[in-house]
């Protein structure tokens, strides 16, 4: 049984069961913090092991609901001031530097992170990522360590952010991480730069794989 974000892919690939869920990626219960939501999520995964037919190929058909929020939009209250002269790799690592306590008080907290996937140390990450935007990097690159590195780098800034004050609604802050962070700048860099790959499998990860069809409607 699988649990899908990207159907185009599960459709190829076609496992004996699957359900197809409108979340974004990275988000495969919906939205943090809401166990009710998630567990029908879970429900309805473990109802597909009742069936017989196969392959099966299910829609979720709720949406994942916004958390309560007042009169404005969330705003990350942490200035990233990026100074250009640095660079985009340099911006990455300056605003890491700035949101590194609050994802180290969420870790206090709650003693959970989905970041460490890519078993990567932080410091490493972004160098990492960068190297698929290099002009020099041989594509005949490693696509599945790119894609745990941006689910990384992801988790890190998503997990800080949600210790920030004022309620936040999960669609303001994925608007944040990719319009308005160097991170998401990056990684959306990085997309369109592996589409040039002579690497199929480059090209897959980076077109559906590591930013939401959303953000780059490559069709």
């Amino acid at each position: 049984m699988a649990l899908s974000l990207v159907p185009q892919q599960a459709k190829k690939i076609a496992p004996p069961r699957v359900l197809s869920l409108p979340f974004v990626l990275g988000r495969p219960f919906g939205s943090p913090e809401d166990p009710s939501f998630q567990h029908r999520v879970l429900d309805a995964a473990l109802d597909l092991l009742n069936r017989t037919d196969s392959p099966i190929f299910s829609e979720f058909s709720e949406e994942a609901p916004k958390s309560s929020q007042g009169p404005e939009e969330w705003v990350c209250p942490v200035s990233f001031n990026k100074k250009e002269e640095e660079g985009l790799l340099g911006d990455v690592k300056h605003e890491i530097a700035l949101l590194k306590p609050w994802f180290e008080r969420r870790g206090t907290l709650s003693g959970r992170t989905s970041f460490g996937i890519s078993d990567i140390d932080l410091e490493d990450l972004v160098p990492l990522i960068h190297t698929f935007f290099s002009e020099e990097q041989d594509f005949k690159a490693d696509s599945s360590r790119l894609k745990l590195a941006t689910d990384d780098l992801s988790a890190f800034y998503l997990e800080a952010a949600l210790q920030q004050p004022g309620a936040i609604n999960i669609g303001a802050l994925e608007n944040w991480y990719w319009n308005e962070t160097a991170a998401g700048e990056l990684v959306k860099k990085v997309a369109i730069h592996c589409q040039k790959s002579f690497d199929p499998e480059l090209q897959k990860t980076a077109k559906l794989l590591i930013v939401p069809e959303r953000i780059i409607p490559w069709n």
